[in-house]
C-alpha cells in the first residue's frame, strides 16, 4: 500500500491518484501484466471514454492513459 496527501480533493481525484500511483509502481517493478481493481465506477467510466470535468482530473486521466498505452497488459 501507499499513502499520499492530497489536501481537500474529491473522491474522484483521490481514486484517480490511487490508480496513477499503482500503475507507476507496477512499472517501476518491471511488471508486464497486472490486474487493476478500481472501486470507483466514475473513474472506470472516464478511463474508458474521453472527457472529464476539471483540469486536475484531465491531467490525472491523461497520465493514467499514457501508462495504460505502454507495452504491457492491464486488465
Amino acid at each position: 500500500g501507499f499513502a499520499r496527501y492530497l489536501g481537500k480533493r474529491s473522491a474522484f481525484v483521490a481514486e484517480s491518484w490511487g490508480v496513477l500511483e499503482a500503475l507507476k509502481h507496477a512499472r517501476r517493478l518491471g511488471l508486464q501484466a497486472i490486474e487493476l481493481n478500481i472501486d470507483s465506477m466514475a473513474v472506470f467510466q472516464v478511463l474508458k471514454k474521453d472527457g472529464t470535468s476539471s483540469v486536475i482530473s484531465y491531467l490525472l486521466v491523461k497520465n493514467i492513459r499514457r501508462l495504460l498505452d505502454l507495452n504491457w497488459e492491464v486488465k
